[in-house]
């Protein structure tokens, strides 16, 4: 990468201004694909672009999280100012959390369990042996004080519906 904001990155083996600009003639065309294909056209070439400014901008890096945060509130951003076009912005919104394929859960689970499955096994044995006691502990008191609280409002001749 050179000193300056200009990114020497490729995307599929091919410069990523190339790619960035079919996705932006193609979705102002109207033939951007809808779901992850559509996705995968625009979005990370995007953010191979965006990428160098979030490294060079010294509190975002530093502090707030870098990249991510940046990619979030430009997104934001674009959104806000309608420089996607709407049909754009609902297949987006549709992959992402709505209709089918629901990926952002699909993402958070996959990094928690990629998360769980990079611990060494003796180190997360350990770790929930640790954890049974509190959790077990826990269960118990809240299911104690479930059943004090149920039986003071039977007491009170009150309905639960």
């Amino acid at each position: 990468m050179t000193s300056d904001l200009t990114p020497e990155k490729r995307f599929l083996r091919g410069p990523v201004y190339v790619f960035l600009g079919l996705g932006f003639e193609a979705m102002h065309l109207g033939v951007m694909p809808t779901g992850i294909i559509g996705a995968a056209c625009l979005l990370p070439p995007l953010a191979l672009v965006l990428e160098p400014l979030s490294e060079r901008t010294p509190i975002l890096k530093d502090y707030l999280g870098g990249s991510p945060l940046l990619l979030i509130f430009l997104g934001a951003a674009v959104v806000h100012f309608k420089i996607l076009t709407p049909t754009v912005v609902g297949s987006f919104g549709g992959f992402m959390k709505e209709t089918g394929t629901n990926f952002l859960d699909f993402f958070i689970c996959s990094l928690i369990t990629g998360a769980i499955f990079g611990i060494h096994s003796k180190m997360l044995i350990k770790a929930g042996l640790r954890y049974a006691a509190p959790v077990a502990g826990g269960v118990l008191v809240s299911s104690a004080l479930l059943a004090l609280v149920a039986s003071s409002w039977a007491a009170a001749g009150r309905n639960w519906c």
